[in-house]
């Protein structure tokens, strides 16, 4: 065998006393020449020799003391116990490779749609192994098995089995989680002098960026603020459809609280793929019969005409002069704009809204000739999200190192593959 991997999982199972000191007899004497994991629940310090994978909570009970060190720590701790190689999976927040006096941090993949955490830790364990066996370090290793995980985690209600292809696929799309502690504990938060300004990372002093990308709806336009309520009440009404009145007050606060959760983390990327997701969420609910399920286009064209009327309100309002641009944009940001022009900056603007309604409503608040036409809207096809096409096109065709390009946004997509993509 290249491998052996140890996986105990229940209280009353094959590992008997018996059969772990067996066990342990043919560790010993085969481990120079057979790669061994253990992934256990109780049993990683009777195991020892091996190259462990394990998660927080199981690595703070071999520590002691539960609350005692941070996790880095942690890590560092389980390496030198064991005398090997360790892994700690962190669940959302990927994983930390520990090898003696090092530590290495395996960002966490985050997902827009529904997941099913079935399988995900044995496909781990198994991109793991697989990946050793093929000469790889441990830190490459790990991960092959965070990708297989995030293979297997997008496989709802079955236990998913990870292809080459599919963990290759999954790592070049990846979105990654970026400082994850940080995002949790207030108390990190690092504020720039008198500012409420946060720094998440210093990155010293750059040259005055040469291309700056913009999103959209929340960054320079407030035409669109209040699309999360109307979003919220369109897919209500398409997951309940002619039970909502019959339901309960449990059930319909459960649906909105999953609505709200999924309307955050999926804030930025293109509507088309919303909806997308909104016929899995109807399906999983099982209120609406299956041959009245619609498709994401029309749940697309439902929610689309419904937003438009509020837009249309505040239109009506402008044009009548009882509001100025000013009321619609997010103060300074269109100066801010006329700011970078003057420095000779090129501006791009890239958003999840559709193609013409973009350009659209950039030139009725009266900044959209400033980006000389590099203005990027969904053309509402999965896969190919404006924002990210953008930077991939700055990055590959444009003579300007990424260092040199900026990206403002108010949401997690556009910050995502800027980090992916080295810029500011």
């Amino acid at each position: 065998y290249d491998a052996v991997l140890i996986n105990e999982q229940v209280p009353k199972g094959l590992h008997t006393q018996a059969f772990q000191k067996q066990l342990n007899s043919i560790i010993e004497k085969s481990h120079p020449f057979i790669l061994w994991f253990a992934d256990c629940r109780k049993l990683n310090d009777v195991y020892r020799n091996v190259i462990h994978k394990l998660n927080e909570q199981e690595g703070r009970l071999i520590h002691g003391m539960a609350h005692a060190i941070q996790r880095e720590e942690l890590a560092l701790f389980l390496t030198q116990h064991f005398q090997n190689p360790v892994i700690m999976t962190l669940g959302a927040n990927g994983a930390l490779v520990a090898d003696r006096d090092k530590i290495t941090r395996i960002p966490g993949i985050h997902f827009s749609g529904l997941i099913d955490s079935v399988g995900s830790g044995d496909a781990f364990l198994a991109g793991l192994a697989l990946a050793k066996c093929r000469k790889a370090s441990i830190e490459e290793a790990a991960m092959v098995g965070n990708l297989s995980a995030g293979v297997s985690l997008s496989v709802l209600y079955a236990c998913g089995h990870p292809t080459r292809e599919e963990v290759l696929a999954l790592a070049e799309k990846a979105d990654w989680r970026y400082h994850p502690e940080i995002a949790l504990d207030a108390r990190a938060a690092i504020y720039h002098a008198d500012t409420p300004i946060e720094i998440v990372e210093n990155v010293g002093y750059r040259d005055f960026p040469k291309v700056a990308i913009f999103d959209h709806d929340g960054t320079i336009s407030t035409l669109r603020q209040g699309w999360e309520h109307v979003m919220e009440k369109t897919m209500l009404e398409a997951i309940t459809s002619d039970r909502y009145s019959s339901l309960s007050v449990v059930e319909l606060v459960s649906i909105k609280k999953e609505i709200q959760t999924f309307i955050d983390r999926t804030t930025g990327i293109q509507t088309i793929e919303q909806m997308h997701h909104l016929v899995d969420l109807v399906k999983l609910h099982e209120y609406v019969p299956q041959h009245k399920i619609l498709s994401a286009k029309e749940y697309k064209e439902l929610y689309s005409t419904a937003l438009l009327q509020m837009i249309e309100t505040k239109v009506k309002a402008l044009k009548a002069g009882k509001l100025d641009h000013s009321d619609l944009t997010i103060k300074g940001s269109v100066s801010f704009l006329h700011y970078l022009v003057e420095k000779g900056t090129k501006l791009y603007l890239a958003s999840g809204t559709d193609q013409e309604d973009v350009q659209k409503e950039a030139h009725l608040l009266g900044y959209g000739h400033l980006f000389e036409g590099r203005i990027f809207g969904s053309i509402s096809v999965v896969g190919e999200d404006p924002k990210r096409m953008v930077i991939k096109q700055i990055v590959s065709s444009l003579s300007v190192d990424p260092s040199q390009c900026v990206i403002f946004g108010d949401g997690p997509v556009e910050m995502r593959e800027g980090r992916k993509q080295g810029l500011l």
